[in-house]
């Protein structure tokens, strides 16, 4: 009981010794050039005043101590009272964040008036740019200091965190959709919007938990001005061109202006000439979206529509700086969001949806499309001999995709001969393989086994319908005795005894109608190998682009097929790989 009675004696002690004066209302201002008066708490800034002024006469005596209450006027000021300097906040190129401030007055200072003067420093940064900027709201008072408001500058920054919250949320939702289109873009590196996209997001989420991390008490983001400037207004002028090049087709030559000026803007000392300088970039960017609209006729108009005024929302700031109307700031239940903010991200998600769908249906086609080789690759399993039919013939098959464009066919003939045909298509996949499926239903529906005969029999099935290309292929007759035929339509040359084997060159097939053969007799002696390749070997390109050639063909043409075939791979393989090779064995 006696605790709770001193405790009231001490609070009506205080509130005896209490002193409040509202020094809010009509102040006198200067700008340097004329004086006016203005109403504080300043809740509309302007940052052509110097200095503030105002005289208070104090009806009753006050009792020291004393303190000041000054509300959110400026990074950067003296505080005068009576002709004395009681105290400052700041310096050029080193201004906190605005606040309201109490300062603790010497005694004596303050008896029977009181004339307050504010210096105001010039300011670094223009006030209508930075979410950590705090409107003044006050307090302006004179207490004793035990009554001093010293929790007013917790309190207001903890509002303007609160009012900014959407700095915090709105990165966060961007960062997780760069999450996501990153992912996609890594499987996808073809994909370069995605990329710029990936980009773009990144940049704006940082600029933005930056400025959010700039909102405490001791924090000076005006000496990061080029970096935070770099980041919030002029990189992302730049991925934007970017994401707008490649979304709708515009020329490149815009991405030029949209680098270089953005950068010559913020290196200006005027901040005005700055903006404008910027504002030209974004006009390039604009007419980039209008000249690869005009070329494609995109039938997606809202997306042309939406990266427009995507554009126009990110040079808002720089629209205020000169004096022109922009759509800087939303409200949704009471909290400011950033409109450039949100149409990024919801176009960020299209282009990120209307991309996946496309990569969906991109995958569907090249899963149909792989079914189709796979099938191809099983009808020529199946019309191209798998085992070697004939003793002493040795064959090997290495197409450089799923499904190849040379053949081989390996035939023992009633007689006791074997009919030998090695051939290339020209070009590669599915197309040169029905080429080699018609050749081959060609070849077993022959009229005649003379080599010279059978080339010209294919040559008259096949001209006319492989629509510009060609077929080269070689025919060999081997008989039982050794004595053997030869006919070449424009194939490499076959190998005899680790030799090149002489024969007359004809046109390659399907190129004249009515071409004529030769035919090139030669003999198979025992232990003798004719060695016949396509020219996927003879053309195997190594890391620094030397062919394999037709010498080192020559010199390894008396190895086993599988190692001819072996060595042109490891070389460099870049074509379909056929050897066949015949070794006449000893009587």
């Amino acid at each position: 009981m006696r605790f709770l009675l001193l405790l009231l004696l001490a609070f009506v002690a205080v509130a005896q010794n209490a002193f409040w004066l509202d020094l809010s209302g009509p102040w006198l201002a200067n700008d340097g050039s004329r004086e006016f008066e203005v109403q504080l708490p300043l809740r509309t800034p302007n940052d052509s005043i110097r200095s503030l002024k105002r005289n208070f006469p104090l009806e009753s005596q006050v009792r020291d101590p004393l303190s000041l209450t000054i509300g959110a006027i400026a990074e950067s000021y003296e505080l005068f009272v009576n002709g004395a300097l009681v105290g400052s906040v700041g310096a050029i190129g080193h201004e906190s964040l605005a606040q309201p401030r109490v300062f603790d007055l010497p005694a004596g200072l303050v008896t029977q008036k009181l004339e307050i003067e504010i210096r105001l420093r010039k300011q670094s940064l223009n006030r209508v740019t930075g979410a950590w900027l705090i409107t003044d709201e006050g307090p302006w008072l004179l207490t004793t200091s035990i009554a001093a408001p010293r929790n007013s500058a917790e309190l207001t920054i903890a509002r303007r965190k609160l009012f900014r919250i959407a700095d915090l949320t709105q990165p966060m939702i961007l960062l997780s959709l760069a999450f996501v289109i990153g992912l996609i873009w890594i499987r996808n590196f073809d994909r370069t919007v995605l990329g710029w996209t990936f980009a773009l997001l990144i940049c704006l989420a940082v600029g933005r938990l930056w400025i959010y991390s700039m909102i405490q008490r001791d924090s000076e983001p005006f000496q990061f001005r080029f970096l935070v400037e770099l980041i919030r207004h002029q990189i992302p002028v730049a991925l934007l061109a970017h994401v707008v090049c490649l979304t709708v087709g515009a020329p490149r030559w815009i991405l030029i202006p949209a680098w270089i000026l953005p950068v010559l803007g913020i290196l200006l000392p005027d901040w005005t000439a700055g903006a404008a300088v910027t504002l030209i970039a974004r006009l390039f960017v604009l007419i980039g979206i209008w000249i690869g609209y005009q070329r494609q006729s995109p039938k997606r108009y809202w997306l042309v529509a939406g990266l427009g005024f995507t554009v126009y929302l990110q040079g808002s700031t720089d629209f205020l700086r000169v004096g022109l109307p922009a759509f800087d700031e939303a409200f949704l239940f009471g909290y400011r969001f950033n409109p450039f903010v949100m149409l990024v991200t919801i176009l960020s998600a299209s282009i990120a949806f209307s991309l996946v769908r496309e990569l969906l249906h991109d995958r569907d086609d090249k899963m149909r499309l792989e079914a189709d080789l796979e099938a191809a690759r099983t009808v020529q399993t199946l019309l191209l001999p798998q085992t070697n039919l004939i003793g002493g013939v040795e064959t090997v098959y290495a197409p450089a995709q799923v499904v190849g464009g040379d053949f081989y066919l390996v035939e023992p003939l009633p007689d006791g001969s074997n009919l030998i045909a090695v051939g290339d298509v020209s070009g590669k996949g599915l197309k040169a393989a029905m080429v080699v499926s018609m050749v081959v239903g060609a070849f077993r529906s022959r009229q005649s086994n003379s080599p010279a005969a059978l080339l010209k029999q294919l040559n008259s099935v096949l001209h006319g319908k492989l629509d510009g290309g060609f077929v080269t292929c070689v025919v060999a007759r081997i008989e039982t005795s050794g004595s053997a035929t030869l006919a070449n339509a424009g194939h490499p040359s076959a190998y005899l005894g680790g030799a090149e084997l002489p024969a007359e060159q004809g046109l390659p097939l399907g190129i004249v109608g009515d071409a004529d053969y030769e035919e090139t007799g030669f003999t198979l002696e025992a232990g003798d190998q004719l060695t016949l390749v396509s020219d996927g070997v003879v053309e195997a390109e190594n890391t620094e682009r030397e062919l394999f050639g037709f010498e080192r063909t020559r010199e390894i043409s008396m190895k086993t097929a599988q190692e001819i075939a072996e060595a042109a791979k490891a070389w460099g393989q870049n074509d379909d790989i056929t050897v066949v090779t015949v070794q006449r064995r000893s009587q």
